[in-house]
């Protein structure tokens, strides 16, 4: 099959080329997508010099001579020409599944009676129209929230589509201009494709509450489809409540979430310095309770020492007692009367020491009674020394 196609294919090149070296040019139609059932579709060859004769080969193995006033099919493919002498045409004014493939003008010419022939061919195929025409989520609501001054990637889908359809994005009437990109996925060897454009759009105060549009172009739609949102312009003296395309209930539970996780960390610093406040509280108390003990144990020195002091003090006047007696055991060794003046000035002077000890210290001591007792027999003594002084001069 592959030999067979590629010979014919290699003649009518050669003929083209021996057509074009004697001066004969011929240009076939352009390939061309129908839908089905669709009306007067024109194919036109055109020739550089006078056509003698026409006929056209169908897809599907047929081949008629068209020339003027003549038809086939009955009236379904007819001759067509704007230029009778050097194109050769053909009408077909009803689209059928059959007509689907290629198409071929074969078109003879007489040059100083030499007939020569070439031939031109064209594709005709039948588009597959769109199953679905949406555009892409978020943006498939009724109507989306934008806001002013941010860009939004638009994307227009087109469902099992052949051929790649046009686009013309629109708000409301006025056509939209920004930078688009195209892609198709394939989805089956017949070549039916998923197509898509994506538009960057930037929002403006006008658009508001307008719809934004895509419009679908396809040769196999009878009419054209879009698909579109309204509007919802935010910013500028509204708050700004969504952007790119995030709906309001999305933005409410951010603003949520915001509120919990700032509240947390309200609660943790508080429980943060709540832990510190006791840990100084309890510090405070031990500083307090330290200082107390501090006090008390110089408090329990001090009463110490005055203790010691009273201690000293007794011994210190012990000491002096035993001088005392010390001094009166040396008086008993001399003779009565010094031992006598002695015994008495020993206890007179114990007597002012201690009379002035207890001045000092700001106590107001009465002698005691064995005080009172010595003091009554030193004056005693002393009446007895004048009376015995007396009696010694009398003598």
């Amino acid at each position: 099959n592959s030999v067979v196609k590629i010979v014919p294919m290699f003649v009518i090149f050669l003929t083209g080329f021996f057509v074009v070296a004697h001066g004969l040019e011929l240009v076939p139609p352009p390939n061309t997508w129908v839908r089905e059932a669709q009306t007067n579709v024109t194919l036109v060859c055109k020739a550089s010099d006078k056509i003698r004769s026409c006929s056209w080969s169908t897809p599907y193995g047929k081949t008629y001579p068209l020339e003027s006033g003549l038809m086939a099919e009955g009236g379904r493919l007819l001759h067509f020409t704007t230029d009778k002498d050097k194109e050769c045409g053909v009408l077909i004014t009803t689209i059928e599944a059959q007509d689907n493939g290629r198409w071929k003008c074969n078109v003879g010419v007489v040059e100083n009676s030499e007939v020569s022939t070439a031939s031109g061919m064209a594709n005709v195929s039948i588009a597959t129209a769109p199953s679905d025409v949406l555009l892409a989520e978020p943006f498939d609501q009724t109507f989306s929230n934008f806001t002013l001054g941010l860009p939004y990637d638009i994307k227009c889908v087109v469902k099992n589509a052949k051929p790649a359809p046009k686009y013309v994005w629109l708000v409301d009437d006025e056509e939209v201009a920004g930078k688009t990109m195209d892609e198709e996925v394939f989805v089956d060897q017949t070549g039916i494709s998923t197509y898509t454009q994506t538009l960057s759009y930037s929002p403006k105060q006008k658009h508001a509450n307008k719809t934004l549009k895509c419009l679908v172009q396809h040769i196999g739609l009878v009419k054209n489809v879009t698909a579109g949102t309204e509007v919802k312009v935010v910013g500028g003296e509204e708050a700004s409540v969504a952007a790119a395309g995030v709906s309001t209930g999305c933005a409410v539970g951010i603003v949520i979430a915001i509120i919990i996780i700032l509240a947390a960390l309200g609660i943790s610093a508080a429980a943060w310095k709540g832990k510190f406040t006791k840990k100084e509280e309890k510090e405070n108390i031990d500083g307090e309770k330290g200082e107390t003990e501090v006090e008390a144990d110089k408090k329990s020195q001090a009463e110490s020492a005055h203790d010691d002091d009273k201690v000293d003090e007794t011994k210190v006047d012990e000491t002096k007692v035993d001088e005392t007696n010390t001094d009166e055991t040396k008086v008993d060794e001399t003779n009565p009367d010094e031992k006598k003046s002695l015994s008495l000035q020993t206890k007179i002077t114990a007597f002012f020491a201690a009379l002035k000890k207890k001045e000092k210290k700001g106590d107001d001591i009465v002698a005691t009674d064995w005080e009172k007792v010595d003091l009554n027999e030193a004056k005693t003594a002393e009446i007895e020394n004048g009376e015995e002084k007396k009696d010694v001069e009398k003598d």
